[in-house]
């Protein structure tokens, strides 16, 4: 075998074996929710690395240690973006479950359906954490499998369940018969479900007999919201046993339970 052939082969080696060994970088980001987000994402506006605030990292404390869970966040603290790259460390961890996202209206929840199933397909670094978080395929075409505008199903979702791996809904769609692993509620609130008390009372309602069921043992639901009543959804869940609640003030420098 001549030198140069010899040099190639050797090299091919060596760059496989960079690609076969997963970085220092990649590794923290399997084994912690924040090296993730530092590592995989960009704020949208500088496009520079993600840097946690402290609330963002409690968000990750929070979530990680409790399955009924109620967060008050001030406006344009990043909840929303905890929660889009919360549901790609999910999908990436556990790509065999179900996830639902709701917000107040289908189309916010779209918008989160839309911007994780893009994160996906186009962040290189979200998948060397997760290599096999990929859309699924149909088995006889290369067509994606369930891919839309308010539901995606990733490559290890079982082929026979009959939910997608995420779907969105608003707080009034068609939930019933989904059965999750989990569930984010962001922004559920609004000038309409809070407008009376009837309102108010017809939204915790949802919340108990139709949502909660829906949850698989073992599962989670974290609501995320700003208040806007003192009997409100967050108020009242904040009060049931077995819940937790945890209050972001923008003027803090921590939480407060």
């Amino acid at each position: 075998m001549h030198q140069a052939e010899s040099n190639l082969i050797a090299s091919h080696f060596l760059a496989s074996l960079r690609n076969a060994v997963p970085s220092p970088e990649v590794i923290a980001a399997r084994n912690d929710a924040n090296a993730f987000c530092e590592y995989c994402f960009a704020d949208d506006q500088t496009g520079l690395p993600i840097r946690q605030a402290w609330h963002h990292r409690q968000w990750q404390q929070y979530t990680e240690a409790h399955d009924r869970l109620v967060m008050w966040y001030p406006i344009e603290h990043g909840k929303t973006t905890q929660a889009k790259m919360t549901l790609c460390r999910l999908l990436g961890r556990h790509g065999d479950r179900q996830f639902a996202y709701i917000s107040s209206k289908e189309r916010q929840s779209a918008k989160m359906v839309g911007a994780v199933g893009r994160e996906i397909i186009g962040n290189q670094r979200l998948r060397e954490v997760y290599p096999r978080l990929r859309p699924q395929v149909q088995q006889h075409t290369a067509a994606l499998e369930e891919w839309g505008r308010t539901a995606i199903r990733v490559a290890d979702c079982p082929r026979g369940s009959k939910d997608p791996s995420l779907a969105g809904y608003g707080i009034k769609g068609q939930i019933l018969g989904a059965r999750l692993h989990g569930a984010i509620l962001d922004n559920v609130l609004d000038s309409a479900n809070t407008r009376t008390q009837a309102n108010r009372e017809w939204l915790v309602s949802v919340i108990k007999d139709e949502i909660l069921g829906r949850i698989l043992p073992g599962g989670f639901i974290w609501i995320l919201d700003t208040a806007w009543f003192a009997d409100d959804l967050l108020h009242h869940m904040a009060g049931l046993n077995g819940w937790t609640s945890v209050k972001f003030d923008a003027e803090q420098g921590n939480g407060d339970d």
